[in-house]
């Protein structure tokens, strides 16, 4: 399974493995676990919950001791020197890394492939006489299209108090290969931006996160990574430029009492830090 851990747009990665499996995909708020999605599955009793790279599957009754040996032992689909032997390899009872074969009913498992997963949701609705399962074509696209838009457009996340919290997950690709994939304002009582927040990811699939508040227009404190202080990255080169720019005009548009105060924010990121060598 592909690690999604802090992936933005998880949920079509989600949409995607749910639907490959014929579980039945179930909309909800957005998790703030390790992958911030907003799609889970369910089937019959059962229900998947995304983790990082596997999946999490609970049930209330479960697989009784007969179906979930069979699946265990059962030859794995995909052969090769790198591949599994069997599906219990792929479909932990219980989570447990030992690959422990059931010794009782089966109310939990992680799993850590496609085609566990497939094999898993094919056990299920085979024990549970399913003729169907799965969403159909057409719910699947307005899912699709619904959570395409999400990331392509700005949605308040959250309220707190009086700070709303706008929210885009686009897709900015930088010639260093470097991607930015959320944009983050947020603003209080409609009218003052009080922090500003980017996050990306590079080549190597490695994550960051840089996030600035301020006050009047000026920068009060950052936090970059594990490091956060007030003021700001002193050695750090512009953090709005040409390709973000027209996405941060959006937010102007919609929230026109925060235009003024964002348009100062901005001239503050666009700027380097003072001690800016070109380097950072």
């Amino acid at each position: 399974m592909k690690n999604l851990a802090g992936e933005t747009k998880a949920d079509l990665d989600i949409l995607t493995e749910l639907t490959n499996a014929g579980i039945e995909v179930v909309e909800g708020g957005r998790s703030r676990r390790e992958v911030p999605y907003t799609l889970t599955g369910r089937l019959a009793d059962w229900k998947f919950s995304r983790a990082w790279f596997y999946w999490m599957a609970n049930a209330e009754n479960g697989l009784p001791l007969n179906v979930a040996k069979e699946l265990h032992k059962r030859e794995y689909s995909v052969k090769g020197d790198r591949e599994p032997e069997t599906f219990g390899q792929v479909i932990r009872v219980d989570g447990d890394c030992g690959c422990p074969a059931p010794t009782g009913s089966v109310m939990s498992y992680h799993v850590d492939s496609q085609e566990g997963l497939n094999a898993l949701a094919g056990a299920i609705g085979t024990f549970h006489k399913m003729g169907s399962s799965g969403t159909d074509a057409v719910e699947v696209l307005r899912l699709y299209n619904k959570i395409s838009a999400l990331y392509t457009e700005w949605q308040t996340e959250q309220k707190q108090e009086d700070v709303e919290w706008l929210t885009k997950m686009p897709t900015i690709l930088y010639s260093n290969g470097r991607i930015v994939d959320e944009l983050i304002v947020a603003i209080r009582n409609e009218q003052e931006v009080v922090s500003i927040v980017k996050k990306w990811k590079d080549k190597q699939g490695y994550k960051g996160i840089v996030q600035y508040f301020f006050k009047d227009g000026q920068i009060t404190g950052f936090n970059s990574g594990r490091i956060s202080g007030p003021g700001q990255i002193l050695n750090r080169g512009p953090e709005v430029d040409e390709m973000l720019r027209p996405h941060y005009d959006e937010v102007k548009a919609i929230r026109p009492k925060a235009a003024d105060s964002l348009k100062l924010c901005m001239r503050e990121l666009e700027k380097p830090g003072p001690k800016y060598n070109g380097d950072f």
